[in-house]
């Protein structure tokens, strides 16, 4: 099998979320968070189906496979792992960061996402440290929005 579309892994996640949140997904709650028509849902599960990544009967619950689930759980992570280091270690607002981890998910390898999930909970561990480092990053903004007067 390929490597599957950004696209596709985001349909693999948003089932795994439905499904823990109500037990069975529809393609309707896809729709409602994939932010699409019911029709182009029905378009990437037939495509998740012929790679034997999900089961879905016709009006139906969709449901993952082994394999999907594996898949799934995976996009999952990389998304927990960044939005939580762009919110607490890096200061970004919620909104933006989950926006932001959704793009970047799909683009780190398992490698790195371990990496930065294991700088998140060293901040996690030492707070003083976090805070002397969010200290660090206010004092270099203060300093770029000053214009002038720094070193050239």
């Amino acid at each position: 099998m390929g490597e599957l579309s950004s696209k596709l892994e985001d349909y693999l996640e948003a089932i795994l979320v439905v499904q823990q949140e109500k037990k069975v997904a529809r393609v309707k709650d896809l729709a409602e968070i994939l932010m699409v028509r019911p029709p182009t849902v029905n378009s990437a599960i037939k495509k998740l189906e012929r790679l034997g990544l999900v089961e879905h009967q016709n009006y139906g619950y969709i449901s993952l496979t082994p394999k999907g689930e594996e898949i799934a759980r995976c996009v999952y992570e990389r998304h927990k792992t960044l939005l939580d280091f762009l919110v607490r270690v890096l200061g970004v607002d919620p909104k933006k960061a989950l926006a932001q981890a959704c793009g970047m998910e799909h683009s780190i390898n398992e490698f790195t996402r371990k990496k930065i999930q294991a700088l998140s909970e060293f901040f996690a561990c030492k707070p003083e440290i976090l805070k002397l480092w969010h200290q660090f990053c206010d004092e270099r903004k203060k300093e770029n929005n000053s214009g002038g007067g720094g070193k050239s």
